[in-house]
């Protein structure tokens, strides 16, 4: 619990402005979310109906007709993470948070560590996630557990390198699109 508030006293206050913004963002990410991830388990459960009462294995040559589940929900989770990540750039909003919410130029000490934070998770996730899935399916004497973690780090060295380019690219295209907001308020002011 240290650590978060540790973090909050880091990031400084929240500004209500952005905080409203943000969550009026948020609730359309949620939407896609849940109403996409909603009709895509709906298409699943089809999917395997039609399956069984055909007597049609989906797992098969046959089965290569289908267009599969876990694609539909990978756009589903495309469209959901990346639509509000656009209107946030658009809205000129990088976070509710003072302390950033107004830079000029990319804080590139918070760029690092949330890169850093984003790395470490991808690469325990994906070592981890490998190794869960090797124990059950060639059980726990046949884990390689080097290789496992090998590919753990590859993963959080690569999610550090597009951390680093995500995030300070939407700084920069947030500090852009607020400074020709603030532009056009200015011109229709004179």
């Amino acid at each position: 619990m240290s650590l978060i508030k540790k973090w909050e006293t880091y990031m400084g206050p929240k500004d209500e402005r952005l905080v409203a913004e943000s969550n009026r963002i948020m609730r359309i990410g949620y939407t896609i979310l849940l109403a996409g991830t909603a009709l895509a388990l709906y298409y699943g459960l089809m999917l395997t109906q039609v399956a069984s009462t055909t007597d049609t294995p989906i797992f098969t040559a046959l089965g290569e007709r289908v267009f599969p589940l876990d694609k539909v929900l990978l756009i589903v989770f495309v469209l959901g993470t990346f639509i509000p990540c656009g209107m946030f750039m658009r809205s000129g909003i990088t976070t509710e948070r003072n302390r950033y919410a107004q830079v000029d130029y990319v804080p590139w000490n918070y760029v690092v560590q949330v890169s850093l934070l984003c790395a470490l998770i991808i690469g325990v996730l994906s070592a981890g996630m490998r190794i869960v899935a090797e124990i059950q399916i060639v059980g726990l004497g046949q884990v390689a557990w080097i290789g496992d973690i090998a590919m753990g780090f590859v993963f959080a060295g690569m999610g550090f390198a597009i951390g680093m380019v995500a995030i300070s690219a939407s700084f920069k295209a947030a500090i852009e699109n607020r400074k020709k907001l603030d532009e056009e308020l200015d011109d229709g002011l004179l």
